[in-house]
């Protein structure tokens, strides 16, 4: 490969990996996950953005994040844009980057209450 064709393609390479938008975000995880329907039925994570939010379905998974049901959760997790949107999931992946708290809880979390 000579070396203009180098350079021009670590310029592409560069531009791809900079148009990917990752920032960190703080969420908020239910000690129960919920009966929900996507595709298919399944359990659901609930979770909000705010403490003071009421709880939503959240239709995927989290990378690199282990639950526990019974443990409320507040996560700081990477949310980078998905470059082709999947049908009934988020329009954004959510990876763990670091557990803030974990805490005991009694109870069932309920979509639509705090």
């Amino acid at each position: 490969m000579n070396t203009f064709a180098a350079i021009i393609l670590c310029l592409v390479l560069f531009n791809a990996a900079m148009s990917v938008e990752v920032c960190k975000e703080i969420i908020y995880v239910a000690q129960n996950k919920a009966d929900c329907v996507g595709t298919v039925p399944m359990k659901c994570f609930l979770v909000k953005r705010n403490p003071n939010d009421t709880w939503a379905f959240h239709f995927d998974n989290i990378d690199n994040f282990s639950y526990d049901e019974g443990f409320q959760y507040e996560l700081l997790v990477e949310e980078k844009k998905r470059d082709t949107p999947i049908a009934n999931r988020p329009s954004f992946t959510w990876s763990l980057y670091k557990i803030i708290k974990k805490e005991k809880v009694r109870g069932t979390a309920q979509v639509g209450h705090q």
